[in-house]
């Protein structure tokens, strides 16, 4: 099954330890992080002057510095000076700027940087074509996906499942119509497949494999389906093979792949259609990662589930957390996303945490462990 390929794919990149370098925590003085985005490895955050500022594995570039080596505290992107959004991938990451253009660094051998090319990396940002009106990106797995303005999304890169929407298979190293889409609000992209929150309904498409689109088949699709048996919702998330969403009411419903509790209902059996997360009420935000899921409670608290054999799920007891579970140290949440095997949320006094994984340098807080680096415990990231 793909996640066998995918998993051995990772064994390989962890065999060799990385390098790490820091940078003065100086260099972020005076700058408080308003938005996080956590890709497989690496983070990004969105500052109050409108950089950019990255950390953790840098193998392809993704941190944007110009260089190809990990980073266990925050390094600025090059040239990104007026952002307004971001989003973090596999081994990408991209802003939307102050001019609603897009930009992106890290891998590109599959056209995902967009620039019309298919060149391996470019540890700088450039310029992703034929769009000036973007409001959000989200960087999944080797492609990218963009809300415009109009409300329609367009995305660009790998397109073996299907995931750029545009009813082909064919990869697109500049940014293709997803069909059918014109209300979108949000969307999330993730391993191989992408889900959109529209004005009276929820989409997703790409593999399916798993039923993580939530239309109650097991199959990929080249074009957006309705999630059924889900409305009223208020934010949409696709992980790995699971999709998530928040509802209005403040619950939260999730679906597809299910072997290690990420659907959050107690079982560990999928779900071809959404299933109720126990015991969460009241929540208005949640992210789905490789294999677990978070949600931003309206305490201003983070619940997460799923797999936890690195502690991104909060808690130091467990590999496996089949109901949620209440990070600690945490609060006043105001921006929250899970990566690989690490989660980073934004809380009060806009100061920056992370947990889980943190062989490349994933938390930020300028350390480095080794394999067995992992903490259930939030630490803060320095800036």
């Amino acid at each position: 099954m793909p996640r066998i390929a995918i998993k051995a794919v990772a064994l390989m990149v962890l065999a060799a330890a990385p390098v790490i370098v820091g940078t003065s925590h100086a260099s972020a003085s005076g700058l408080t992080p308003r938005a996080v985005s956590s890709g497989a490895n690496h983070s990004c955050a969105l500052m109050s002057n409108r950089q950019v500022y990255c950390w953790g594995m840098n193998n392809a570039g993704q941190l944007g510095n110009g260089t190809y080596v990990d980073s266990n505290v925050p390094v600025p992107v090059s040239g990104i000076s007026t952002a307004r959004a971001i989003g973090a991938g596999k081994d990408e990451s991209c802003a939307v700027l102050k001019d609603h253009s897009i930009w992106c660094w890290g891998w590109g051998s599959s056209g995902q940087l967009g620039n019309g090319t298919t060149d391996a990396s470019s540890n700088l940002p450039v310029q992703v074509l034929g769009i000036d009106n973007a409001k959000s990106v989200s960087v999944g797995n080797q492609f990218a996906c963009s809300v415009l303005t109009t409300g329609a999304i367009k995305c660009w890169g790998f397109n073996s499942a299907g995931q750029l929407g545009d009813g082909s298979t064919s990869d697109s190293s500049e940014p293709v119509t997803v069909i059918g889409v014109s209300t979108a609000k949000s969307v999330s992209s993730n391993l191989s497949h992408s889900c959109a929150l529209l004005t009276s309904s929820s989409v997703c498409w790409g593999t399916g494999y798993y039923g993580e689109l939530g239309d109650s088949r097991s199959d990929a699709s080249t074009t957006p389906v309705t999630v059924t048996g889900v409305s009223g919702v208020s934010m949409i998330a696709a992980g790995d093979y699971h999709s998530c969403a928040a509802l209005q009411v403040g619950g939260v419903r999730c679906w597809g792949h299910n072997d290690q509790g990420q659907l959050g209902n107690g079982k560990q059996d999928g779900g071809l259609t959404p299933v109720k997360v126990s015991k969460v009420k009241g929540a208005s935000a949640v992210s789905a990662g490789s294999m677990f899921s978070c949600a931003t409670l309206n305490s201003g608290r983070v619940a997460c589930w799923g797999y936890n054999f690195n502690g991104q799920t909060g808690s130091s007891t467990g590999s496996t957390m089949l109901k949620p579970n209440l990070v600690s140290k945490v609060s006043g949440v105001t921006s929250l996303s899970t990566g690989d095997a690490f989660a980073c949320a934004i809380g009060t006094k806009h100061a920056l945490w992370c947990w889980g994984f943190n062989f490349h340098g994933e938390l930020g807080n300028g350390s480095y462990g080794g394999l067995t680096d992992k903490t259930a415990n939030p630490v803060k990231v320095h800036f």
